[in-house]
């Protein structure tokens, strides 16, 4: 068409020179009005429009001012219809705010339709739209907030629908801005819609104060509501939500009764022609299912399907959260089945959640949770019915769940469990299979972004998975026993130690990187690692503790700069765990033996120099584990408590030690070819064991068999017949052995002493320990009060990069409520702890050796988190040291001091001043056994102590 020809030619020539002279040019206008009467029959040509908007936004600027007010009105009307419509190019500057808030109404009325029956692509447009909007107005634009509500509330639609947390974190971000737009009668619905975005983005990322904030800023919200706001009810079922949550988190009943009066209220205040009764109906028959589940003849889940039923009837079924408000009342006829019985109620539940399941879009997380549910029904009717055909249905849904890649890993890892669990028995290669994508989102489910504390709860929530799934490894395919061994080991690699893992990924060398990538990498790899505190030590890491919305900036910067890094030559690997073809060769330096205790069945997995080999154990089983390790820790009590029968105590932990030879030690040894002590009597064999789970609770290395005297029978012993050391994984102990460089210049050696601590009994030999270290090893500096240099955390932790060797003479504490609280009590302990979570951030280059002589510095006595291996001796591995030497439980002072002069002793090298790190395990093992003769039925006091590293 000529006129679009010339009005573009006229437009770029303008834009070109910066001129306005083409513009006016004879004929032009003409053509300009030709081509906007051309558009009243084209209405969807957006470049004419585009065009036509500059050609006057030009004009107006070649014409008197009071003469540009036609040409202006023209430019402003069609950049709105492109702006709307089309979005690509720039906007006359001063303009753009303008029209911004001329396209408020168009994205308002695109963002209800959108609210009533949102897909991807209607969610697309308007996103699209209110982020041009936004990013076009002036911060001070008094329509602002709105818009940034509008689009918090479209990013955190689509995070639902796909769009992952991305969305739902600059959902968050909006929010917040809106709400400091907001003073005064505005403030409430910009609080609820923060509230919605934290607690969703708790959804994503199970951070614990994400949640917290919700409930309080929903609070804030109802609070700074008026009594007669029209969206009151909203702000009500919104906390109402938040708040059965939270009780999933946390179960406290008094959140689900407050959720329950919210409920009640939200509908309460709700016209039955308000369209948002049905959403307020399903919060609340939500909120009577989590509080009354299981309870027979509950008039509370009556009520709750009874609310079910009116929020489906109330929906249309072209609505966005029609399967959803399915789903709800199919849980809750489910619960009513399973409570009472009900076979009925069970059979409307399975077609309700089908209904559900058909309804829900694929690429909407939602429809993980719908395939749960609906296993869930069939899963409640078959154990009524005993129809098989329910139960392999109900298999199919769970595992159908664990595939939707949009759905949260934690609840993708649950569902596997129960599909695991339904097929356990009659196909557990299938079992295994499900099971094995459940382990490799472990990662996902504690990931970076997340405060050390949450990492922790949610991985007690999947705990023992991994040792689940290796045990279903083994038995999937028994004709291929080579590759079960192998697919089991490395499930139990990737399902254990998941933060010493992370730590570990995030020290790979750099050399060779260039230098601003490799500084960019260490700046975010401190701040991320040392904001995951939460105790006040956190004050002296970078940037302290951060917030939620620090750590999400903090871990997508990360992200992407490890895709850099990978993308750099030789550094593809870079980051990731190691393959378990890149573990094998670990077996040169002696076996390692990875032991697994489940439900199913108990193995040791033998990692030697042939491959990996599975050797069943069955005599180990969880419940009797469970019940001696029970008896030998109540039996340490007794060793040192006057008013118990302390020889009667020792005789337990001697019939425990048994009973670990007779069922895990002695086959172990057996198999690996270890049948009896050297007859030469040489120094032992080394090999390495890797317990995790609840053996990491007893000393494997201190197992044998005794006579009726109390004295190890010859060769019946592991102390006999190998030098034992300890790994969380195959993995550390690699990586501890790629850190054994030997260190520029002569060695030194730091010892903090306290032989007396404040609040504590003192420690009386440690002046004679600290003696004999001072002679003992190379270039000591002596942190004691008695020298006038307070062993101090925060002087500590200065002295710790300087020094190739550190010894602890102190005492230690073990935290069963939280691991990485466990940790050594220094003179300010009661203000400044030196814990396990201190020292994750700490990365040294020179150190070689940390000797722990205190209590329970190998101890983790966390259920949820033993697979974890979170300890002070582990995170002084993890933090450079590779030999470490520590104790399982409360040791005694003399014993203690003794040892530690036989262990530098043992490890002095022939004709030098230093000391032989190599020999580290075989010293701590000559010392160990020096006691043993000595006391040989009173393992107390030489069986705590052990050694992890190479």
């Amino acid at each position: 068409m000529e006129s679009l020809e010339v009005i573009m030619s006229c437009v770029r020539e303008a834009a070109g020179t910066g001129s306005v002279e083409p513009v006016f040019r004879p004929g032009a206008l003409t053509h300009a009005r030709r081509l906007a009467a051309h558009l009243e029959t084209r209405p969807d040509h957006g470049p004419a429009r585009y065009l036509l908007g500059w050609f006057h936004w030009y004009q107006a600027q070649g014409l008197p001012e009071g003469q540009d007010e036609q040409d202006l009105d023209l430019a402003r009307d069609f950049l709105l219809h492109h702006f709307v419509v089309d979005g690509s190019g720039e906007l006359p500057e001063p303009l753009a705010a303008t029209v911004a808030l001329m396209a408020v109404p168009s994205a308002l009325a695109h963002h209800r339709r959108t609210l009533l029956a949102p897909d991807g692509l209607s969610v697309d447009v308007a996103v699209r739209l209110w982020t041009r909007i936004v990013e076009a107005q002036e911060p001070d634009d008094s329509l602002r907030a709105l818009c940034l509500m509008s689009l918090s509330t479209m990013l955190q639609i689509r995070g639902r629908l796909g769009g992952g947390i991305a969305d739902v974190d600059e959902a968050v971000r909006l929010s917040r801005e809106a709400v400091t737009l907001s003073p005064g009668p505005h403030a409430a619905a910009a609080l609820s819609t923060l509230a919605t975005a934290l607690r969703d983005r708790y959804g994503f990322a199970r951070a614990i104060g994400d949640l917290d904030e919700a409930v309080a800023t929903g609070r804030r919200a109802i609070e700074a509501a008026r009594p007669d706001e029209e969206d009151l009810p909203g702000y009500l079922s919104n906390l109402c939500t938040m708040l059965i949550i939270r009780h999933g988190h946390t179960p406290d009943v008094a959140d689900l009764d407050d959720a329950i009066r919210l409920g009640r209220r939200a509908v309460a205040l709700t016209r039955d022609d308000n369209p948002d009764l049905a959403a307020r109906l399903s919060n609340l028959s939500l909120a009577l299912q989590n509080r009354f589940a299981g309870t027979a003849g509950s008039a509370g889940l009556d009520e709750a399907v009874e609310a079910g039923r009116r929020s489906v009837a109330a929906t249309p079924e072209s609505h966005r959260e029609w399967a959803t408000r399915l789903s709800v009342l199919g849980t809750a006829l489910r619960h009513r089945c399973e409570a009472d019985g009900a076979l009925a109620d069970g059979d409307e539940a399975v077609r309700v959640s089908a209904r559900a399941l058909r309804a829900t879009a694929e690429n909407d997380a939602a429809r993980a949770t719908n395939h749960q549910n609906l296993g869930l029904a069939l899963l409640a009717r078959y154990q009524r019915s005993g129809d098989l055909d329910d139960a392999f249905r109900a298999a199919d849904s769970f595992a159908a769940a664990v595939a939707v890649p949009t759905a949260p890993p934690l609840h993708r890892i649950r569902f596997a469990g129960s599909a695991a669990g339904l097929l356990a028995l009659i196909d557990p290669s299938r079992a295994a299979d499900i099971l094995e994508q459940a382990v490799r989102l472990l990662p996902e489910v504690a990931p970076r972004r997340l405060v050390r504390a949450d990492q922790q709860d949610a991985l007690v929530a999947v705990a023992g998975l991994a040792g689940d799934a290796a045990a279903l490894a083994l038995d999937a395919t028994p004709d291929q026993p080579d590759r079960c061994a192998q697919r089991a080991l490395s499930l139990l690699e990737s399902g254990r130690t998941i933060l010493i893992g992370q730590l570990l990924d995030g020290r790979d060398s750099l050399h060779g990187l260039p230098p601003d990538l490799a500084a960019r990498f260490t700046a975010l790899r401190e701040a991320l690692e040392g904001s995951r505190g939460t105790d006040p030590l956190t004050a002296l890491l970078p940037g302290g503790p951060g917030t939620n919305d620090d750590r999400a900036d903090l871990a997508r910067d990360m992200a992407a700069t490890l895709a850099e890094i990978r993308a750099q030559d030789g550094f593809a690997s870079f980051g990731l765990p190691p393959r378990l073809d890149e573990l094998l060769p670990e077996a040169a330096h002696g076996p390692v033996v990875t032991l697994n205790v489940a439900e199913r069945r108990s193995d040791a997995l033998l990692l030697t120099t042939d491959g990996v080999a599975a050797l069943p154990l069955p005599g180990l089983d969880r419940a009797t584990l469970t019940a001696r390790i029970e008896a030998f820790h109540a039996a340490l009590k007794g060793t040192t408590d006057p008013d118990q029968d302390r020889p009667a105590a020792q005789a337990v932990l001697t019939g425990t030690l048994e009973w670990l030879w007779e069922t895990v030690a002695e086959p172990v040894l057996d198999a690996l070819g270890y049948r009896g002590a050297p007859q030469d009597g040489s120094t032992p064999p080394r090999m390495w064991w890797a317990p995790g789970g609840l053996l990491s609770l007893l000393p494997l290395h201190a197992a044998g068999r005794y006579d009726e005297r109390g004295r190890v029978l010859r060769g019946q012993s592991v102390m006999d017949r190998v030098v034992s050391s300890y790994t969380p994984t195959i993995r550390a102990l690699r990586h501890a052995r790629e850190r054994r460089i030997a260190p520029a210049g002569r060695q030194s050696s730091l010892i903090v002493a306290m032989p007396a601590t404040p609040g504590l009994p003192g420690l009386a030999h440690v002046p004679a320990e600290v003696a004999t270290l001072t002679s003992a090893l190379p270039d000591p500096l002596v942190l004691t009060r008695s020298a006038g240099t307070l062993p101090t955390r925060d002087r500590v932790l200065k002295e710790l990069p300087r020094h190739a060797i550190a010894h602890f003479a102190c005492h230690g504490a073990h935290d069963p409520a939280d691991p990485s609280r466990s940790r050594l009590l220094l003179h300010d302990h009661e203000q400044f702890p030196l814990t396990v979570a201190a020292l994750a951030p700490i990365d040294l280059r020179q150190a070689r050796l940390a000797y722990l002589s205190a209590c329970e510095t190998a101890l983790n006595t966390t259920t949820g988190l033993l697979d974890e291996a979170i300890h002070l001796a582990s995170a002084f591995q993890a933090a450079g040291y590779s030999h470490v030497v520590g104790t399982l439980w409360a040791i005694d002072d003399e014993t203690s001091a003794e040892m530690a002069g036989d262990f530098y002793a043992g490890m002095r090298a022939p004709g030098s001043e230093g000391l032989d790190f190599t020999a580290a395990a075989q010293a701590l093992h000559g010392a160990v056994r020096t006691q043993r003769d000595r006391f040989p039925r009173m393992p107390s006091l030489w069986a705590a102590h052990l050694h992890v590293g190479p």
